[in-house]
């Protein structure tokens, strides 16, 4: 793996480190590549833009991403490729802060001095936390019929379906004043 995509909080010079660069679907979905949980199923390079900046002993790295994964919608079970973007903020530090109140103390990762990151890793986390358990291909999906489980976006039901059984099948025999 490129040695970019490595940041060593010792040998970070003042001027931080800035980086945009496309991380392969390989790398993502390469399990030796990290110790993030691997990505599966993407579809793209990610596109990853960020810096780590230092100031009073806080490493503060903000950063923009974007990939796409392919993923099965929830209303049709088709397949379909999900763009999904980002943008993230992290602070760390190298020695635990003393000079700053508890609640902006619990936002730092305080790290070992010779640790190196890796923003592979740093980007799997940051899709992981942005990933959503069900997702949709369109917002005009019409998903699967009720009652033979065709798929309404490619084919018309022609199930004719046994209105009885249906538990709102009582509602139809009233009658209401107009």
């Amino acid at each position: 793996m490129s040695h970019k995509m490595y940041v060593n909080f010792q040998e970070l010079s003042a001027a931080g480190k800035s980086w945009e660069m496309d991380v392969s679907a390989a790398v993502l979905m390469d399990a030796e590549a990290g110790c993030v949980n691997a990505l599966e199923n993407v579809c793209s390079d990610a596109h990853w833009k960020g810096e780590i900046q230092r100031q009073y002993g806080i490493y503060t790295l903000r950063g923009e991403w974007s990939l796409s994964v392919l993923r099965q919608c929830d209303r049709c079970t088709g397949e379909f490729e999900w763009h999904v973007k980002g943008d993230c903020k992290r602070l760390y530090a190298l020695e635990e802060p003393v000079d700053i109140d508890e609640e902006e103390r619990a936002d730092i990762e305080v790290l070992s001095p010779n640790v190196v990151l890796n923003l592979v890793d740093v980007l799997r986390e940051e899709v992981w936390l942005a990933w959503k358990p069900c997702v949709i291909c369109k917002d005009s999906c019409q998903g699967l019929c009720q009652g033979c489980g065709v798929n309404l976006n490619q084919d018309i039901c022609q199930c004719k379906g046994d209105q009885r059984d249906h538990p709102f099948a009582a509602l139809a025999k009233m009658k209401f004043d107009a």
